[in-house]
Parts: C-alpha cells; sequence; structure tokens
C-alpha cells in the first residue's frame, strides 16, 4: 500500500470508466464516495467526484477515519487550496461520529454534515470462557499507534500489584520487526501472562471475542469509530480504549467500559 506501480494506475483507470459509464446507464441520483486522509489517495478519490460533477450527480463523500484534518493542515498551501476548493463540489459530507463533525467545519453547513456510525449485524458464537482467571483481547494491528506496547506495560504493572488470575491475548499482525522483538522480550523477561496469536478473521475472530472477558484497544493517535470496538460491542464485552475518533460515543466511561488517557510517546 502507498507504493506506485502501473499496475495500481491501471486499475484506477478501469474503475473511473466504469464509474463513468455505471452513472450514464444507470442514472443514479445520489453517489457517495469515500475519500483518503493522504495526498495521493486524495488525488485518486478526485477523479470520482470529478467524474460524478460532470455528469450532473449530486455526491456526498464519506471520510472513514479521523485524521484528515491534521494531514491537511501539514499539507502544503497549495495542497489545502486544491482540497478545500474541489470539497465544495459536494453536497455534503459524512462522518463516523458527532465528534468528527468539525473536520469539515467551515467547508460544509452543519446541516450538510451527516453522522452515519459503523454498525454491522454479527453471528457470535458460543463462547468456551475458563473461570479460573479473566480473559483480556487486545485485537489490532500490532504497532505503537494502535496502543499495543501500552498494554503490554499496564499488564507488567498489574502483574507486580496484588492482582491476579488474569492473562492476555493479543492477535494481530506485528507492522515492525523491532517492536514485535520489543515487546517479546518484554513479556518473556517478565514472565507476563500473555499468549500472541496471528492475525484472525470471520469465525476465528469472533471466536476470540466470545471467549474473552474484556476487550482492551488504547490508541494513541486518531481513529474513526474501529471496526474492533464495534464486535466487541456485539460480543457484550465491556471495553478498556481511549478518547480517540468517535471511540467515546460508543464506550460510555463507567457504563459498558472505561475511557483512560492515550499514552503521548516518541518513537
Amino acid at each position: 500500500m502507498g507504493k506506485f506501480s502501473l499496475v495500481k494506475i491501471f486499475k484506477s483507470v478501469s474503475i473511473w470508466v466504469k464509474m463513468f459509464f455505471t452513472i450514464l446507464i444507470k442514472r443514479p441520483s445520489l453517489v457517495v464516495i469515500p475519500i483518503s486522509q493522504s495526498t495521493g489517495g486524495y488525488l485518486k478519490d478526485l477523479v470520482f467526484i470529478l467524474i460524478a460533477k460532470l455528469t450532473f450527480r449530486k455526491t456526498l463523500i464519506h471520510l472513514r477515519g479521523s485524521n484528515f484534518k491534521n494531514w491537511l493542515n501539514a499539507s502544503s498551501s497549495f495542497t489545502q487550496a486544491i482540497v478545500k476548493s474541489t470539497l465544495k463540489f459536494n453536497n455534503g459530507v459524512i462522518v463516523l461520529g458527532n465528534n468528527l463533525r468539525q473536520l469539515f467545519t467551515g467547508i460544509f453547513s452543519d446541516e450538510n454534515i451527516y453522522v452515519c456510525p459503523n454498525g454491522g449485524n454479527y453471528d457470535i458464537p458460543s463462547s468456551v470462557k475458563r473461570i479460573d482467571d479473566v480473559a483480556i483481547l487486545y485485537l489490532a494491528n500490532l504497532q505503537p499507534s494502535k496502543g499495543i506496547e501500552d498494554v503490554l506495560n499496564a499488564i507488567l504493572k498489574l502483574k507486580g500489584s496484588s492482582h491476579s488470575g488474569f492473562r492476555l491475548n493479543v492477535v494481530g499482525t506485528w507492522r515492525s520487526a523491532s517492536v514485535e522483538q520489543e515487546c517479546k522480550m518484554l513479556v518473556e523477561k517478565n514472565n507476563l501472562p500473555v499468549t500472541f496469536f496471528p492475525a484472525a478473521t470471520g469465525k476465528d475472530k469472533f471466536q476470540f471475542l466470545a471467549d474473552a472477558d474484556i476487550f482492551v484497544f488504547t490508541p494513541r493517535e486518531p481513529e474513526g469509530h474501529p471496526w474492533v470496538i464495534v464486535e466487541a460491542m456485539a460480543a457484550g464485552l465491556p471495553i478498556i480504549s481511549t478518547d480517540q475518533g468517535a471511540i467515546i460515543e460508543s464506550v460510555k466511561n463507567n457504563i459498558n467500559g472505561y475511557i483512560v488517557p492515550q499514552v503521548v510517546r516518541m518513537r
């Protein structure tokens, strides 16, 4: 991802052409276009916006994250001018939570900023929970921005306290070999009750959720409305998380989980 290739260009062009002819044939009343939070990604998405505008369709853009303003503010003045002017080609924007409406304040009027949280229907399997300890689950990409180091340090502190009878299952893909080495050394050195599993999908993922007692996901950096939060709620788990994006609109502190301060750490 994020790498240039002729294959990607060809695929993008084929999708643009397909969209153009689909609009001409189907004549939709509304076109919804997901947008990226990077310069290259937005420029690619801009072609979809221009196609919809040239075919005189109403359009809504859909932001699936919450880092849009950070990216835009860090961009060049030229990029900012292009983005802000072309965003106005659309009739409105969909965001994942009320907390994210402010990302487009000044670009769209309040009545044209729509909130549509993530959601889905899930078939949660039966659990095989053990009764001798508390099963804590962390399920996400294993990288500092998602809070994996912070969760392991919390387990280290928990083990050093008077508490006992708990275990942590970590499920996900490592994004950095050095981070993986540091985290596994921490676990091994301190004999922490932590087990690492590769990324899980489908039934396997939901079995991990069904077998857990507590779900932990503590991102340090901007999130939208994370699917793992939605899935953990569907499994009926109390959730420990941070105030990023629209998380606090689902995880209510002291009601169905706890919101803790995110760790700010330079690497």
